[in-house]
């Protein structure tokens, strides 16, 4: 009995180092995705890199990590696409990026308020936070979760 539990603690410690480990190199911008490259090309016209990095962890292969001059931070997967924007304070994630029905709900069931910072997940779920400081979700077909 003690063997297995001598087992099953060593597996659930190789386990938990695997979500510890999380791995930076600096990426040229060349070594980008070409789907990457042109996300951020049309989206962020002041398209100035402060850092780039590619992150690797235990739980995901990897994803790259972009940070530019302006305060802008996205996250893109290992084929490119974004994951996450984030605005800095005082400014708004440019609306091009946002699905225009979301862009749409936001405008009209809250007035005034920009969107902060935009997650997207595999299933192509949203999150939004929005400059009011509030949480909106949406799902696949861009219709708000309550």
């Amino acid at each position: 009995m003690k063997h297995y539990l001598a087992i099953t603690v060593a597996l659930l410690a190789v386990s938990l180092s695997a979500f510890a480990d999380v791995v930076r190199e600096p990426v040229d911008y060349e070594k980008l995705p070409p789907m990457a490259q042109k996300i951020l090309e049309s989206y962020f016209t002041d398209l100035r890199i402060e850092s780039l990095e590619k992150v690797k962890d235990g739980v995901k292969k990897y994803d790259y990590e972009v940070r530019l001059a302006d305060g802008f931070e996205i996250v893109l997967d290992k084929e490119g696409n974004w994951s996450e924007v984030t605005a800095p304070e005082g400014a708004a994630v440019p609306t091009r990026i946002v699905p225009g029905k979301i862009v749409m709900h936001v405008r009209n069931n809250f007035k005034g308020a920009t969107v902060a910072k935009i997650e997207r997940d595999h299933k192509r779920n949203y999150t939004l936070f929005l400059s009011t400081g509030q949480e909106l979700h949406f799902d696949g077909d861009y219709k708000p979760i309550e």
